[in-house]
């Protein structure tokens, strides 16, 4: 006579995870389906759903377990996950910290390979039917950068009772491995990502990083070649920078598109004596600055006279200008300032006001009356344009239709002039600048 035994609980579980782990190997091999093929996980889709399961490292030291919403999932009341990892080690026993409303089935160290991770959980059904849920939590701590794999990964249904055929879900991986850093941080949480490239060494990415005004190499004197990633320059004297209120100085970008300082000095006026200062700072030691103006040689006392204005300006940097010499008009004047090793070149402007306190404004001559020019066509076009008590150069445009476009050229002398047969009819007035 044979006797009836029953199947304890217990036994139904240890049943239950054999079956469950001989089930996710099956399924890669042989359930129907688009098969999603990574580095670190091989699974397939019995069908596309919108089924989930988000594993990711929001914060160092910390992995994140996380599925839905799905419709798909309504059934479904237990999850399984098996991971690996070689680099990282748990920082609880058991491992895993289940989310609120989770019952572990298991939770612990495979007892075979102390670096692979089980979970297993039972939650109520329809749990994941309408949002995204926490399922699990795994603090972690690493002393090197390594990633975790995922080997296996499970929805189905706890049997009730004796072992009836259990159901599987589709289940769509966010992330088939997750590499940390040293830190425990995430290096990236999706196979889909690609890391962004390397931010390019200091002395090549086209930013003046230690401020000297000197970018990459070869002209900043901190970067020996291109691949460096420090600009600071080596030991030695500070660049020379001109020691004017900041609210005098700005930046001007000339016609070959490079940059200068424009000094704005405080006006002079006709009949009063002028006296101006300049200053620097930087350089080697002790501060003995030697000024000048660019293309001119200073007379035998060191001074260099300034042609239209009546200022003169010294090798020691001061400008000055005495009564009766100064002429009411704007002027520009390109200077420069050295202390025998570094040199720098910057603009200097200057008004010089009429007796009375007045400032002169631009000043045009031409030889059409009105300022206005009507050319007729196929008829000899030609006038002149004189500016004075401006700032040489002096750039002309004129308003309306031009025959000739922008080909009217820049006057250094304050003179332009044009001659030409007019294709178009219209009426030029001068807008000298």
């Amino acid at each position: 006579m044979k006797k009836n035994r029953k199947i304890s609980s217990a036994n139904k579980i240890i049943i239950f995870l054999i079956v469950l782990i001989l089930a996710t190997i099956l399924i890669g091999r042989f359930a129907p389906g688009v098969e999603l093929s990574t580095s670190t996980l091989k699974t397939s889709l019995n069908r596309l759903s919108s089924t989930f399961v988000n594993i990711n490292i929001p914060e160092p030291g910390k992995l994140n377990i996380s599925a839905g919403p799905s419709s798909y999932l309504g059934d479904a009341n237990v999850f399984a996950l098996e991971i690996i990892s070689t680099e990282a080690f748990p920082e609880g026993n058991p491992p895993f910290t289940p989310a609120g409303g989770y019952t572990p089935i298991f939770n612990a160290k495979n007892a075979n390979d102390p670096r692979k991770l089980i979970l297993a959980v039972v939650f109520p059904k329809d749990h994941f039917t309408y949002s995204e849920e926490q399922i699990a939590e795994l603090n972690f701590r690493t002393y090197t950068e390594g990633q975790f794999e995922i080997l296996n990964i499970y929805f189905g249904n706890l049997p009730t009772a004796g072992f009836p055929p259990f159901q599987e879900y589709p289940i769509f991986i966010t992330s088939s491995n997750i590499p940390f850093d040293e830190n425990g941080a995430a290096k990236y949480v999706s196979t889909s990502f690609v890391p962004p490239p390397p931010p390019p060494p200091k002395c090549s990415d086209q930013i003046d990083n230690d401020g000297d005004e000197k970018i990459d190499y070869p002209e900043d004197p901190g970067c020996e070649n291109p691949l460096e990633n420090d600009e600071t320059d080596p030991p030695g004297p500070a660049s020379i920078t001109l020691a004017i209120p900041s609210e005098y100085l700005m930046v001007i970008r000339k016609p070959d598109l490079s940059t200068e300082y424009l000094a704005i000095l405080p006006p002079a006026q006709e009949q009063l004596q002028y006296e101006y200062h300049l200053s620097a700072k930087g350089g080697l030691e002790p501060k003995q600055y030697i000024w000048g103006v660019r293309g001119s040689d200073p007379n035998s006392s060191g001074v260099y006279p300034l042609e239209n204005s009546g200022l003169a300006f010294s090798s020691k940097g001061v400008l000055t200008g005495s009564q009766g010499s100064l002429k009411a008009g704007n002027y520009r004047y390109q200077f420069t300032v050295s202390d025998g090793a570094q040199s720098i070149n910057f603009g200097a402007q200057i008004a010089v006001y009429d007796a009375f306190g007045n400032p002169i404004g631009l000043i045009m001559e031409s030889s059409i009356d009105s300022g206005e020019h009507q050319c007729k066509v196929n008829q000899l076009c030609e006038a002149f344009f004189r500016a004075s008590k401006g700032i040489a150069p002096y750039l002309y445009s004129f308003s309306g239709e031009s025959p000739l476009g922008d080909r009217f050229l820049q006057a250094n002398a304050g003179e332009t002039f044009y001659r030409l047969v007019c294709q178009v009819m219209g009426t030029w007035q001068n807008q000298g600048n």
